[in-house]
């Protein structure tokens, strides 16, 4: 895919970005998915939590089940 850039409505210039699909090593899927999961419950008044349990399966991740996208 292609950068992005330009003007959001109030929110200044955007980066450019890459949005690409990557492999879902253990390391790297675990350290991106923390992150994301801390930057939720930043943003939700009540914090975020998975439910009970839940682990991405790396064999979800890949073709033909799914991807892993990572934006860089």
């Amino acid at each position: 895919m292609s950068a992005r850039t330009g003007h959001g409505p109030g929110l200044g210039p955007y980066e450019p970005i890459a949005i690409a699909p990557e492999p879902p090593d253990p390391a790297t899927a675990a350290s991106l998915l923390a992150s994301y999961r801390a930057d939720l419950a930043e943003r939700f008044p009540g914090g975020f939590t998975l439910p009970p349990g839940w682990v991405a399966v790396a064999s979800q991740l890949v073709p033909p089940n799914g991807a892993f996208l990572v934006v860089r």
